[in-house]
């Protein structure tokens, strides 16, 4: 298996295919994270499901030489990140105004991830970009790693600004070591069957020992012991990573799902409520007994899974018949 991306793991839209695939089953883990409640396998997907996002981003940030055109750069961000978290959140606001307000308090949702990453790639992402030495870019995340810890214990959680400090920069982390991980695994030539053992591996340790830290969440700064947050967000992510490389590689389904992990993100949890009340009212088993039992929350999250394909078809069928206005406020939907 050869780290470097190229031309023969793309689609005919020019898509990486297997990082498509890799998106999917990380925005599923993020479904059945939230159906799942107060259980061992919940603790195992928080333990890395953000973290490979993250991972992710930085990894794919990594694989461009450079960032000339500052500019083009910041633009394109904006479309792809900013502009989605705009759009989701005015729609979201005005689902809980009109549905939700009656019965539960505002809050961001999962679409926070969109604000945070956009964040850390626009400030971040120049000094790697500009600076390809990999001693002098671990020393950087390094120093990030080292600024976080002093300053997360005297940021007060009482106030609101300083948490998001803390999402930031614990997301800055993660990002970093994506981007690290690029330049040191560019040009290792891992052959199949060493890299179907340690995905085995690294599998099986991540869900084996992952409640040795307990529960964790980069959104709520959860990390318990830090090392261990590091090491078990490392080894679940890197399992993930080598079976969509290795084993998946490629599956129409999942380039689709992963195609569109933005708009599932967004609109995943009210579908949830949704699904899960209504279950509750049809079948007379409490959201409570739905959300604590390992086998309903993952049957359940498949079903908000599926549920979020005709919204996806809705908001293409939308930007395709609003002309210019649905491609400018749209065009993250490809």
């Amino acid at each position: 298996m050869h780290s470097n991306i190229n031309l023969a793991e793309k689609g005919k839209d020019n898509r990486v295919r297997w990082i498509d695939c890799l998106k999917a089953l990380g925005i599923y883990l993020v479904i059945l994270g939230h159906t799942l409640k107060d259980s061992y396998l919940s603790v195992w997907i928080y333990s890395f499901h953000m973290p490979l996002f993250f991972i992710l981003s930085g990894y794919l940030i990594g694989a461009k030489s450079n960032i000339s055109d500052k500019k083009e750069y910041l633009k394109r961000k904006s479309k792809s990140l900013l502009l989605p978290f705009i759009v989701f959140r005015v729609l979201l606001v005005t689902y809980w105004l009109l549905v939700e307000s009656h019965f539960r308090e505002l809050d961001l949702g999962p679409i926070w991830f969109l604000i945070i990453l956009f964040f850390v790639e626009i400030s971040i992402v120049f000094v790697f970009t500009t600076n390809k030495n990999l001693l002098k870019n671990s020393i950087i995340t390094v120093g990030v790693i080292l600024f976080y810890l002093l300053l997360r214990p005297v940021l007060p959680d009482e106030h609101y600004f300083y948490p998001w400090v803390k999402v930031y920069l614990n997301g800055t982390i993660w990002f970093c070591l994506g981007f690290l991980s690029r330049s040191v695994t560019d040009g290792i030539d891992l052959k199949k069957n060493m890299g179907i053992a340690l995905m085995i591996l690294s599998f099986l340790v991540s869900i084996c020992f992952c409640n040795y830290n307990g529960s964790v969440s980069i959104y709520s700064d959860i990390v318990n012991n830090y090392l261990l947050f590091l090491f078990f967000g490392a080894i679940g992510t890197l399992s993930f990573f080598l079976f969509s490389k290795i084993v998946v590689k490629k599956n129409r389904l999942l380039e689709y799902i992963g195609k569109y992990t933005i708009v599932i993100l967004a609109v995943h949890e009210p579908i949830k409520r949704i699904l899960l009340k209504s279950m509750e009212v049809i079948s007379g088993i409490s959201v409570y007994e739905f959300q604590h039992n390992d086998i309903y929350a993952i049957v359940i999250s498949l079903f908000v899974l599926s549920l979020t394909f005709p919204v996806i078809q809705m908001f293409k069928i939308i930007k395709n018949r609003t002309g210019k206005f649905g491609e400018v406020v749209l065009g993250f939907i490809k």
